[in-house]
């Protein structure tokens, strides 16, 4: 079982898997062991110019929602910004 520290945005499941709300929040982690994440199935079930604009949609969402926490909101939109580029891993 995993357990959530609020206080601390890095989770620890297991020795070899970490999560942060950013760029690997828990809630969007289908098999944490292999590090599938929703956004690798919509990678893969996109086309390039589908999962471009998928991206560019939520970095506009992310920079321009409530700023509850506008720190991560930024972050969360930069993650997107490297997607669209292709600098994350794929």
């Amino acid at each position: 079982m995993t357990k959530i520290d609020r206080e601390n945005p890095m989770i620890r499941v297991s020795s070899d898997v970490q999560f942060d709300m950013v760029n690997k929040p828990i809630h969007y982690m289908l098999i944490p062991e292999k590090e599938v994440e929703v956004i690798d199935v919509i990678r893969v079930t996109l086309t390039d110019e589908q999962f471009k604009g998928y991206c560019k949609g939520n970095m506009i969402k992310y920079l321009l929602r409530d700023k509850l926490d506008a720190d991560e909101d930024v972050s969360k939109a930069g993650a997107y910004i490297k997607f669209y580029e292709g600098e994350l891993d794929e």
